[in-house]
């Protein structure tokens, strides 16, 4: 009975409030649950998630209320939370390198494409970029050494520095000339030689020959095409530099070691003194008398046309006489006019052959004139009036 009283009296008790029930703290349970979550995310490696979370937990647990502070779970979370942040920002520090240090090696790959791009059309941009390549793949490799296993552009980063390295000296060796065919031992260069020296003997000649003058004739318009063909070359179609420094570079020939430069003037000033030269020996040139029909049937006065120079033949080939036949021995006297008084005349034309030039109509006797002695030969002789 007494049992009875005891139960009733509590379930009385408990009816009327007098018994104190402990509510839930649903503040405090939201920041330890964010706290799990912060642990949780590192824990995936999620790290900027991570961050995030702890930086909202942070703010909650500096506007949490006096009550909430003062519970000893709150101060277990500020323990959980200063050793979560301490491990976060050695995890941010190592994750920022690596970021940056992945930047570093985009940026060689870059300047890597670029040194390929260039490569044959501006190899001074080609070794710039070479050498940018190394230097930042370089400093990535240092930031982060596993970097160097990583491909960029179907390569190992490691492999990718090595090609670097190599195109950089290979575009140094190109544009310090060091690797460089010189002029000289060029196709062109080589026949430029051969032409120069032979223009070089017929100026300096004591008794010069029609044969001497002719090949240093020729030599010399061989000469100015090599030069002009050397000089005129460029590092590449983008790069518009010359491809020889013509001041510098050297040319053996037999007035010895002269400049691109040199070289290429005084085959000019050649070419111009040995078409003033004379020399011993045979030759021919054409000559012509001609009219040009000015009127119905009325033709101008005769006039005398005639080659500039002498092409050279031997002189086994001169003919022992003039020969004059038909209606070209009335002209004799003006074929004759125009070579020699040792030469001999042998014609083509015995009477007029009419022809058109310009919408005019011209009429010639035509013949060859052969001649010995000290002559102006050439080997592009014009025809002009004498």
């Amino acid at each position: 009975m007494r049992w009875t009283s005891i139960a009733v009296c509590a379930v009385i008790a408990i009816m009327s409030g007098s018994v104190a029930v402990a509510e839930p703290n649903y503040e405090l349970n939201r920041i330890k649950g964010r706290m799990d979550t912060a642990e949780t995310r590192f824990k995936a490696g999620e790290i900027d998630s991570a961050r995030f979370q702890l930086n909202t937990l942070k703010g909650e647990m500096a506007a949490a209320t006096p009550e909430t502070k003062a519970d000893p779970v709150f101060a277990q979370i500020k323990a959980r939370y200063k050793a979560l942040d301490k491990k976060l920002i050695g995890a941010e520090g190592a994750a920022g390198n690596a970021a940056d240090a992945l930047q570093k090696a985009r940026d060689g790959e870059s300047d890597f494409i670029q040194a390929k791009i260039n490569e044959d059309e501006d190899p001074e941009k080609a070794e710039e970029f070479a050498r940018g390549c190394m230097e930042k793949l370089s400093a990535a490799f240092k930031m982060d050494p596993k970097l160097r296993d990583r491909e960029f552009s179907s390569m190992t980063a490691r492999a990718m520095y090595a090609d670097c390295k190599a195109r950089a000296e290979k575009a140094r060796k190109f544009n310090s000339g060091e690797s460089k065919q010189r002029a000289a031992e060029t196709d062109q260069g080589k026949a430029g030689i051969v032409g120069f020296d032979a223009g070089f003997k017929a100026m300096n000649a004591k008794d010069l020959d029609a044969e001497t003058l002719v090949a240093g004739m020729e030599g010399v318009d061989q000469c100015r095409s090599a030069a002009g063909h050397l000089t005129g070359l460029l590092m590449s179609g983008r790069n518009r530099k010359p491809y020889y420094d013509a001041d510098k570079e050297m040319i053996p020939t037999a007035a010895g070691k002269i400049s691109l430069n040199e070289f290429s003037t005084r085959c000019q000033e050649m070419q111009v003194e040995l078409s003033k030269k004379k020399a011993k020996g045979c030759g021919t040139k054409d000559v012509n008398v001609q009219q040009e029909l000015i009127g119905r049937r009325r033709w101008s006065e005769v006039t005398k046309w005639g080659g500039t120079l002498y092409k050279v033949v031997s002189c086994q080939e001169m003919p022992r006489k003039s020969k004059f036949p038909g209606g070209s021995k009335k002209y004799a006297s003006k074929l004759k006019s125009m070579c020699s008084k040792k030469a001999v005349f042998v014609m083509s034309d015995s009477s007029w052959r009419t022809w058109d030039s310009n919408n005019k109509v011209y009429r010639s006797i035509s013949g060859t004139c052969y001649d010995r002695g000290a002559l102006n030969f050439g080997t592009t002789p014009a025809i002009v009036q004498y």
